[in-house]
């Protein structure tokens, strides 16, 4: 199994987590470990009208947490 390196930006930093998987997971994979990431780690941010419009699961890390996916890459 390779190891994986998810890449996101909170509040104007980089976090990373890292995955093992036989190969690099899709972007809806990356935002579902972030998402649940995210849950145990950071309060939920509070609704506001500019996230009006946003659709689908990356959107909702941004709107719910404040973040946002920069990368997947293989570990060295």
């Amino acid at each position: 199994m390779t190891h994986w390196i998810i890449a996101f930006s909170k509040d104007n930093n980089t976090l990373t987590l890292t995955t093992e998987a036989a190969e690099k997971p899709s972007l809806d994979r990356a935002v579902e470990l972030v998402r649940v990431y995210a849950e145990r780690e950071f309060e939920p941010l509070e609704p506001s009208e500019q996230d009006e419009g946003l659709e689908g699961p990356a959107q909702e890390l941004l709107q719910r947490f404040g973040i946002t996916l920069t990368g997947i890459a293989e570990a060295e």
